[in-house]
């Protein structure tokens, strides 16, 4: 076997593997249509784990809103434990 002959093997063996990888790398590879799903979900989840925060904030602000309205509506009473209690 001479030296022209070992690297004509040679090529053909890496141009071989070459076709491998690159059949390999369109198998791994995700569609356009795919990768836009995924997207969508991860903006859905990630605004599914951040609701229950922004609604903790909520609350405490609108807690805040209405106990100031329950005070203001009744002078004469004091709110306690969520009942209006006469002031004496």
């Amino acid at each position: 076997m001479t030296l022209a002959e070992k690297h004509k093997i040679k090529a053909e063996e890496k141009k071989l593997e070459k076709e491998e990888a690159r059949a390999k790398f369109r198998l791994n590879q995700i569609k356009p249509t795919t990768n836009a799903c995924f997207n969508i979900l991860f903006v859905l989840l990630s605004f599914v784990c951040l609701f229950p925060v922004l609604r903790l904030y909520d609350f405490r602000f609108l807690h805040g809103f209405y106990h100031k309205v329950r005070v203001q509506a009744f002078p004469g009473y004091i709110f306690h434990g969520g009942v209006h209690v006469p002031l004496e």
